[in-house]
């Protein structure tokens, strides 16, 4: 619905100062191993996603203790709000799809943004009635092309493939294994 750009990391950074009170030298390290971490998951051979356990690990690493995995995800999680512009059809599209009296099931992989938080940005950009059910990575625990992030998708949809159309932005990631 917007264009696939990390977060700023700068706006991460701060976000982990305020919100989870690290020091700006622990939080630079924590932000730079973590996203160069979630990077390899852009291969198509890294399918099983569990953020929580990769922010253990790198909070362990970095010997930083006394540190919720949940809260160093959240502010990790640059909000929609603080930067993102929906592609200019997205909105007319989704209309679309709800005036054809069609139910919408967004499918996406994501380190840091969960169910709620896509939640709340579709509400900021105004489309959240317009969106049935959000199934992430982060909460199935693989990522696109694997099977088990399709079928959390059917399974919120109650229909078969068959019944379903699904549009995405990757060939690969998206549209041949939903097949």
């Amino acid at each position: 619905m917007w264009p696939e750009l990390g977060p700023p990391t700068d706006r991460q950074e701060r976000r982990l100062q305020d919100d989870v009170g690290l020091d700006e030298q622990q939080t630079s390290q924590v932000v730079h191993a973590l996203n160069r971490a979630i990077s390899t998951w852009e291969s198509p051979t890294v399918l099983e996603q569990d953020t929580d356990g990769l922010i253990r690990k790198v909070l362990g690493r970095l010997h930083i203790k006394g540190v919720d995995e949940r809260s160093v995800r959240e502010a990790m999680c640059v909000p929609a709000s603080d930067g993102a512009t929906l592609f200019s059809e997205a909105p007319q599209l989704l209309r679309g799809i709800a005036g054809l009296g069609l139910r919408t099931i967004l499918v996406s992989n994501t380190a840091w943004r969960d169910t709620n938080v896509y939640r709340r940005d579709f509400e900021y950009f105004g489309m959240s009635e317009h969106i049935d059910t959000i199934i992430t990575s982060l909460e199935v625990g693989f990522r696109k092309p694997h099977s088990a992030i399709f079928r959390a998708a059917l399974d919120a949809a109650q229909c078969s493939p068959s019944d379903c159309v699904f549009l995405g932005d990757s060939e690969e990631k998206d549209i041949r294994p939903a097949f």
